[in-house]
């Protein structure tokens, strides 16, 4: 004859059995799942990666971009392909605790992708002119402000925000055409002059600085308390020995500056961790040391005279490929 009472009472001993084990394993950082008990994931789906930032984000020169298959008529209405976004780009590499598969796979589901070729930090909250010559179509087509990224996504629910960003506010671009177009004979102090320019409006008022540190307060206010930033630097660009039409005391200089600029983009997110902020800055010159363009085994795209077929100009002069990572440079990234 069974006795209803002791049965019970052992049935609540094992369920309080059960339920210690379980919290006591949560406490430890086990991943459990207990029998008679069904994984519920509904915390895990609504934690979203966010890839914020410019071209080396975006994953220029990395082909393919997404929409690059389409039609040109398509193409120049296609966002992705007009921020040149590649389906190799480095945050595309990462992966999530919550998923199988890297975020590449998740993209506008659990990773939403708005870095773009070309973008400076006032395209934070700023729209984005992205001009276009292919063929016989041209013109011009907005690009929205980056952190409209945030209005679609559940409060709350962005785990990780990454990004860099910087690069074009200090004109590098600019800086590695100085150094082709103006030459060390030329005019020897078109880039000392240019570096030059480039520092002064870092540290002025309003300037590089001041841009970054407010970005980077805007992020986290449409991120939320809950996400961690993620800020990449960058790499050096150049071997001394050997790059294209620079002498190799130019392409030092380029070098040393970048490292400059990293070091005062890790000195703003220091200010802003000393503001309570959930922010980290990862550094990327390590794992590029003896990679850089002109390399014998290069992370970085040499410069590339004229345009590739995915370039959004057919007359440019120099590709926009040019001195961006290649996917050896992608996986570096995603490495560190």
């Amino acid at each position: 004859m069974i006795d209803y009472k002791k049965t019970t009472k052992a049935s609540l001993i094992n369920s309080i059995f059960k339920i210690l084990t379980l919290l006591l394993a949560i406490s430890m950082g086990l991943s459990v799942m207990p029998v008679n008990f069904v994984a519920a994931d509904n915390t895990d789906k609504k934690q979203i990666m966010v890839s914020l930032g410019d071209s080396y984000s975006s994953g220029e020169g990395i082909e393919p971009f997404y929409g690059q298959d389409d039609s040109i008529s398509k193409k120049i209405n296609n966002p992705d392909w007009l921020a040149h976004r590649s389906q190799n780009a480095w945050p595309g590499m990462l992966s999530l605790s919550s998923v199988s598969k890297r975020m590449s796979e998740y993209k506008d589901e659990y990773w939403f992708f708005a870095a773009a070729s070309g973008a400076v930090t006032h395209n934070m909250l700023n729209g984005f002119n992205k001009d276009y010559k292919k063929g016989r179509y041209f013109g011009s087509y907005e690009l929205p402000a980056q952190l409209s990224v945030f209005d679609g996504l559940e409060a709350g629910s962005v785990k990780y925000v990454t990004l860099t960003l910087g690069g074009n506010d200090a004109g590098f671009e600019d800086i590695i055409s100085t150094s082709i177009l103006s030459g060390k004979y030329l005019n020897p102090n078109a880039l000392a002059d240019k570096m030059n320019n480039t520092w002064e409006n870092f540290f002025k008022s309003g300037g590089i600085r001041d841009n970054l540190y407010n970005a980077y307060v805007n992020i986290a206010k449409k991120a939320g308390k809950q996400a961690h930033i993620i800020v990449a630097g960058y790499p050096k660009l150049l071997n001394p020995e050997g790059a294209f039409m620079i002498s190799p005391e130019e392409a030092a200089l380029v070098n040393e500056n970048v490292t400059k600029f990293n070091n005062a983009i890790q000195s703003i997110i220091k200010s802003c961790q000393g503001q309570g902020m959930q922010i980290s800055f990862v550094s990327v010159e390590e794992a590029f040391e003896g990679h850089a363009a002109y390399s014998k085994d290069p992370y970085i795209k040499n410069v590339i005279l004229g345009a590739k077929a995915q370039d959004l100009k057919d007359n440019s002069f120099i590709s926009s490929y040019s001195i961006h990572p290649n996917e050896k440079g992608a996986y570096a990234y995603a490495g560190c």
